[in-house]
């Protein structure tokens, strides 16, 4: 479950898109496709969780393909609320007001778990710019309805991700099901905006429907970076107490379902002030 928290900003309904390509030219646009090397992106967030709508908080995401990436969200006064980072291996997810620090020191692993094999953090950053989770693999199926066409990748244990995908082949939506075909989380680029040629996010939406969570991102500006800032450390900051997945839950009083593989949740922010 906290892979859901650690993969929500990484973390909408049915996102309709025009398909103007075939099944099989859409998926090859989709692998095709040219993902810049590392961009910054500025965003707005805004949470709903059990039906309560949070504040919106500003905050901002650096991606350094293959895999590394942080993500900070601020408050509005006092700096940062809550930063994730990867720095290519393991992930960090610091809850600054909690003070607590959740680590996963092998998060190619979690992902995998989660997702299925041949995924990891490269396959979270491709989604973040909106690019194919596995651009490699080949689907089992495809499903058609009035929203487009729909590929099925398989997933651990009888679980399945599906990926639906715009016009030019940048990610429309992801969907993580599990082997009870219960919909664990979803990721959708509802709208995109060019920059540089290229489609990049421009609303994002991440849903945990088993926990009613609902994060909307806005970005307000994307720009692709020609030098490399050195932001993806996992350093704890000080103050915080480090713990592990299960400890985290139990102190967040979330508990974690013994049958089914741990659902993944990013829901990532980035700080202005935690950014170089």
């Amino acid at each position: 479950m906290i892979r859901v928290l650690i993969l929500i900003l990484l973390t909408a309904g049915c996102v309709k898109t025009p398909q103007l390509l075939g099944p099989e030219a859409l998926l090859s646009a989709g692998q095709a496709r040219q993902i810049p090397f590392a961009m910054r992106g500025k965003f707005s967030a805004k949470l709903t969780a059990r039906g309560e709508a949070m504040p919106s908080l500003p905050g901002a995401m650096i991606v350094h393909r293959p895999d590394r990436f942080r993500i900070v969200l601020n408050a509005p006064i006092g700096g940062p609320v809550l930063t994730l980072v990867s720095n290519g291996t393991g992930a960090a997810m610091h809850l600054h007001r909690n003070k607590m620090t959740i680590l996963e020191p092998d998060a190619q692993v979690a992902l995998a778990d989660l997702m299925g094999e041949g995924t990891g953090l490269a396959s979270l950053t491709n989604v973040f710019l909106a690019g194919l989770p596995l651009p490699q693999a080949v689907p089992i199926r495809t499903e058609t309805d009035e929203f487009g066409t729909q590929f099925v990748y398989a997933g651990p244990v009888g679980s399945e991700l599906k990926v639906r995908l715009h016009p030019g082949g940048e990610l429309a939506k992801m969907e993580s099901w599990g082997s009870s075909r219960e919909l664990l989380f979803s990721i959708a680029h509802e709208s995109l905006v060019q920059i540089a040629g290229k489609g990049m996010p421009k609303v994002t939406v991440v849903e945990i429907p088993s926990q009613e969570v609902q994060l909307r991102l806005k970005f307000s500006d994307w720009s692709e970076l020609a030098k490399i800032p050195k932001a993806f450390g996992l350093d704890v900051p000080p103050g915080l107490e480090v713990m592990d997945v299960k400890a985290a839950l139990e102190f967040m009083g979330i508990k974690e379902d013994p049958e089914e593989d741990p659902e993944e949740d990013p829901d990532p922010e980035v700080e202005e002030s935690g950014l170089p």
